[in-house]
């Protein structure tokens, strides 16, 4: 656990930097770049996820009932992607239920420091110009990060797109 050396006096306890789950406004300067995977296979425009969602996955339990969410009506249902959670965790984003298509979430970047692994994620949405499917669309996504004692914190990021 990474600990915060300004905020403790002899004899008063310590307080962790961050927990998983934390939001960020920006990426700290210094934070250097982290390897990470996108599962193709958990990415989509159709996720049956219909809540703006984050999160962060440490066992094979919590991805195979995530991967029920995700996957929702697609039949057969496709095996959860292989992962190695002894090496790795996996890190979700969910836009929730989108009226049109033109809608995305990305993760653009991986970055990391001592107290933190940060995972920028992009959300993008049409433009008033842009022509979109008139389909309801429910963009998710999961990518792979380093299984080790940093906790995960998101930075947030949105952009419209101008068609």
């Amino acid at each position: 656990m990474f600990l915060l050396a300004a905020a403790c006096e002899e004899g008063q306890p310590t307080e962790a930097a961050f927990q998983d789950g934390d939001t960020v406004t920006e990426v700290p300067a210094g934070a250097t770049a982290v390897t990470y995977g996108e599962i193709q296979e958990a990415t989509t425009q159709v996720s049956s996820i219909q809540e703006r969602e984050r999160g962060i996955i440490s066992t094979q339990v919590e991805w195979e009932a995530y991967w029920v969410r995700f996957a929702g009506s697609v039949q057969p249902m496709p095996p959860a992607p292989t992962v190695d959670f002894n090496a790795e965790r996996v890190v979700t984003a969910a836009m929730g239920g989108r009226p049109t298509g033109g809608y995305g979430i990305s993760v653009p970047e991986v970055r990391g420091d001592p107290d933190a692994i940060y995972v920028v994620i992009m959300e993008t949405s049409p433009g008033p110009s842009c022509i979109v499917t008139q389909a309801t669309t429910a963009p998710a996504l999961a990518v792979r990060v380093p299984a080790d004692n940093r906790p995960v914190v998101f930075v947030e990021e949105t952009q419209v797109l101008d068609c």
